[in-house]
């Protein structure tokens, strides 16, 4: 993407959440609320020629921790999934979404778009599954377009060239990119304007001028309550931990005695 301040060039990890330029020296904090919407470019030149349709797919990146009735289970996801209800169209993205470079979408694109008809929240439920009770941890929901070409009556895959066994006419895309932007707020400590310390994927940054933490949170900067233990002059670093104070309503216990 560009960089807000200066426009020079700048690549970020799906992860990062600051957007720290080399040139201007500038940082900003980025905002993809109310949720990353991406896209890939095609890759067949020998079909440059042709119209190119955008289709959506949710993408759920995260940790699953599940307790079966036997033995509890974890697992590193990283899944996609067809937004929009077409029969003949890829059903995911497989590996395409890790090995692939996605772009955020911003005004400017003149390519069609079709909109997701699957909900955030019905593949959110789908996800989650019936029976085994699952957490998820660290979780990413984002939106990816996929570019496909569009001759008179064949649909070809964006990325590899194959024909689609579907017609191109059934793809009612629009002429325009979804609205969505992306909005960013300067790294600056709101209490005293100092610039806020922190790496490009940290949820809470520091102000070493007045000593406040700041969470980012719902396209704002939340003064956050942080305490530290035993702190000396010899310290060379310090761990950040979550504290969690957790109530418990009501707690049934039970055993197997008579």
């Amino acid at each position: 993407m560009q960089c807000p301040q200066c426009g020079a060039p700048v690549v970020l990890e799906e992860t990062e959440c600051i957007v720290r330029c080399r040139f201007c020296r500038t940082s900003n904090i980025i905002h993809t609320h109310p949720y990353p919407c991406y896209y890939m470019e095609p890759r067949q030149k020998k079909y440059a020629g042709l119209q190119i349709a955008y289709v959506p797919y949710w993408r759920f990146k995260g940790l699953e921790f599940r307790l079966g009735t036997k033995q509890p289970g974890f697992r590193v996801i990283d899944h996609s999934y067809l937004a929009v209800d077409k029969s003949g169209l890829p059903v995911s993205l497989g590996l395409r979404s890790q090995t692939q470079k996605l772009k955020f979408i911003q005004k400017g694109i003149l390519e069609s778009f079709l909109l997701p008809v699957i909900s955030r929240k019905d593949i959110l439920k789908q996800i989650a599954g019936d029976g085994e009770k699952k957490v998820h941890i660290g979780e990413i929901l984002s939106l990816v377009f996929m570019p496909f070409y569009q001759d008179t009556d064949i649909l070809y895959d964006g990325l590899s060239g194959k024909v689609i066994a579907m017609h191109h006419s059934d793809l009612p895309a629009h002429k325009k990119s979804p609205a969505y932007h992306l909005e960013f707020t300067p790294s600056l400590c709101p209490n005293c304007g100092w610039d806020l310390k922190g790496e490009t994927d940290s949820l809470v940054l520091h102000c070493s001028n007045c000593m406040s933490f700041w969470l980012i949170h719902n396209k704002k900067l939340n003064k956050f309550k942080a305490m530290f233990y035993d702190k000396r002059q010899d310290t060379d670093m310090q761990m950040p931990f979550w504290r969690l104070e957790i109530e418990f309503k009501t707690l049934e216990c039970s055993t197997y005695t008579h």
